[in-house]
């Protein structure tokens, strides 16, 4: 106290001039003593992640079913599926496969029949139970099953899955494949649940667990709410919630994204309504995903004249679809490889298209539409009501006009496509995009095989070189083996016209600039986005340097 007057008295000795600069100089000095202990605390420290946040995700369509052996019928389905299932491997921000429920990536015996991997241990599903090899087994098993509605039938239709010791799971093929890891990525299912298991309140072992949907008056389902699962491997997710708002059109879903009412969203077309909002960033990645017309001879005989074909593929002006549907952000493509292999877009030439259909004897009328016989060349091009896909149809309409050929136009809603147009084979035309997975193999598209359900071989092509090539490629670990193979398999394609290869489109994911560690540069599907959600993170807190 004394030594507090004894301030006090030499303080009063000042003038009121030099009082103010006491206090000035008093002020400074401890605003520098807490910078040094700033900077000293800021040295021993560093930031690091912290529990919490949000993330407010827009998404199309609503969900069906989130088992993860359904086809998906949305968006929405699919995005939901991916943060709450989890399989023994996964996908990393290059396209990679990563180990995730599985200890490592399968060992693959010289023959390419034999895949082995061992199950982490200490794994729990959301509801607290172990997971099991069991599990594994049972997942296999109900998608073999005949009763199972899973269009991954056939991608495990011969394949035997054993448990060997130390949690070992072997499975075993009939016939040789290099691509067979792919489906290690299945989000497995709960064997302890197998009587019990709800399609939309799954339980499952990826980084989110459903919560609640969110509903309209009428029952339909407009969003829904996942939290961060505490049992996830490595650890439980840092951003603890993420909401999504389910919308039908990407109009609505650009508009909400504009309005202010989410802040992330993915796509892969309408990068021109796209206006990034402040605090918002754009990521960008390549995808495997190419648009197509595929023809169905079966359904339209016209289709099996060759010159038809090739007059179809020569009258579109893929750089027109480009640069007016896509904004230049995809590429012209020419056949069914991408990368080094991929073929360039075929020539646009009009004036060839319309010679060829004149030597088939194809004459244009009075009404500038082309007639053989009293018999009008007309196709129906069915498509389902995604946007790009409409828009894309109607464009092709105008193009192939100027061929005299007119094109009719079904549209099928996405969620109906698989039941109906698909897997009966019901239509001429079919425009959709294929993606051709994490490796090239085109066998479930073009081997003759996979011409009837559940194969999507959908030009019900058939070509006995071709069978080999993708045989062959399938049997070989040499990449450059496989390179010429598909070269060959490409050239074969292009020569009979099976198809109209379209474009490419690049993929586009809109986030918000807060939400770090967002990492990825090559996207096989939209929902590989999140494989390492886990690892993205909001807040954060600093923690002391060991």
């Amino acid at each position: 106290m004394a030594k507090l007057q004894n301030i006090v008295t030499f303080y009063r000795l000042f003038s009121a001039r030099e009082q103010k600069l006491f206090i000035i100089l008093l002020c400074l000095g401890g605003v520098g003593l807490f910078g040094v202990l700033g900077s000293a605390w800021r040295g021993l420290t560093y930031t690091v992640p912290a529990r919490g946040g949000e993330i407010i995700e827009g998404t199309l369509g609503q969900p069906v079913s989130l088992s993860p052996l359904d086809p998906a019928t949305s968006d929405a389905e699919q995005d939901l599926k991916s943060l709450i299932h989890a399989g023994l491997l996964g996908v990393d921000g290059n396209g990679n496969f990563k180990p995730v429920l599985a200890e490592n990536l399968p060992v693959i015996s010289d023959d390419l029949k034999n895949y082995s991997l061992k199950l982490r241990n200490g794994l729990k599903w959301q509801d607290g139970a172990a997971i099991t090899p069991e599990d594994v087994v049972h997942t296999i098993k109900t998608a073999q099953s005949k009763e199972s509605a899973s269009n991954l039938r056939y991608s495990f239709r011969f394949v035997k899955v054993e448990v060997l010791e130390d949690k070992t799971i072997k499975f075993t093929l009939r016939d040789p494949s290099i691509s067979f890891s792919e489906n290690l990525t299945l989000g497995l299912l709960p064997a302890h649940l197998e009587s019990d298991y709800d399609d939309l309140n799954p339980v499952g072992a990826g980084p989110y667990k459903l919560e609640k949907f969110r509903y309209r008056s009428n029952q339909d389902i407009v969003g829904a709410e996942l939290m961060a699962n505490e049992f996830y491997h490595p650890h439980k997710p840092y951003i603890e919630k993420i909401t999504f708002k389910f919308y039908q059109s990407t109009d609505d879903l650009i508009k909400a994204y504009n309005q202010g009412d989410i802040k992330s969203f993915s796509q892969l077309s309408d990068n021109e309504n796209i206006k990034l909002q402040p605090g918002g960033r754009l990521i960008r990645a390549s995808s495997p995903q190419y648009q197509t017309v595929f023809f169905n001879k079966e359904k339209n005989p016209l289709l099996g004249s060759l010159k038809i074909r090739q007059a179809l593929k020569l009258a579109t002006n893929r750089f027109e679809i480009v640069d007016n549907l896509h904004s230049g952000l995809a590429i012209a493509i020419g056949g069914p490889s991408l990368g080094e292999v991929a073929a360039p877009a075929p020539e646009y030439n009009l004036t060839r298209a319309n010679e060829l259909l004149s030597e088939e004897g194809w004459l244009r009328g009075d009404d500038g539409f082309r007639y053989k016989n009293d018999e009008q060349l007309k196709i129906v091009l069915t498509t389902n009501d995604i946007k790009i896909n409409q828009e894309t149809a109607n464009l092709l309409a105008e193009q192939w006009q100027n061929l005299g050929l007119k094109l009719e136009i079904n549209i099928v809603p996405r969620a109906e496509l698989n039941s109906s147009v698909l897997r009966p084979r019901e239509y001429q035309a079919l425009l959709l995009s294929e993606n051709l997975g994490h490796d090239p193999d085109p066998y479930f598209f073009w081997h003759s095989s996979q011409i009837t359900d559940p194969g999507l071989n959908l030009s019900g092509f058939r070509n006995n070189e071709v069978d080999k090539i993708i045989v062959d490629a399938r049997n070989t670990r040499d990449m450059e083996v496989r390179k010429q193979l598909y070269t060959r398999f490409t050239q074969i394609i292009d020569n009979e016209a099976a198809a109209v290869f379209l474009v490419q489109p690049f993929y586009t994911y809109i986030t918000a600039q807060n939400i770090h560690n967002v990492d990825f540069k090559v996207l096989i599907v939209p929902q590989e986005r999140f494989g390492n959600v886990a690892e993205w993170y909001v807040k954060t807190h600093r923690a002391l340097k060991l």
